[in-house]
């Protein structure tokens, strides 16, 4: 009896050990006073892992005039360094949320919950 439940438990769990992370949140841009906000994530290097190179991502947000696409400004909001002996994808932090936090200003939560306030 012990070997079946030994198995079962081999058998369900492994699928859930191999798993990669779920897919990063949708988070659509919003719009007021005739300006779209988003953001955007870059690359700090491409081709990483290198000797002299720092690998990562920028987390920029972006205003354009709505609807000719003009860019108004883009700041940066937060930068993600990998540790090249990890997988990045364990190592990412996406944006969860894009809203208004008040007349003036536009705020972005990001997946570990921290909250970045930019005064439009």
């Amino acid at each position: 009896m012990n070997l079946i439940i030994y198995l079962f438990t081999i058998l369900t769990l492994t699928p859930l050990a191999n798993a990669k992370r779920v897919a990063p949140p949708k988070v659509d841009s919003i719009l007021r006073g005739g300006f779209e906000y988003s953001y955007d994530i870059e690359s700090l290097s491409k081709g990483c892992p290198a000797k002299h190179k720092t690998c990562g991502d920028r987390v920029f947000m972006i205003a354009r005039a709505n609807p000719s696409g003009i860019q108004k400004w883009k700041t940066e909001l937060y930068q993600v360094i990998y540790d090249v002996k990890l997988e990045t994808d364990v190592q990412t932090i996406f944006p969860k949320s894009l809203q208004f936090k008040d007349k003036n200003s536009v705020e972005l939560v990001d997946e570990s919950l921290l909250h970045y306030l930019v005064n439009e």
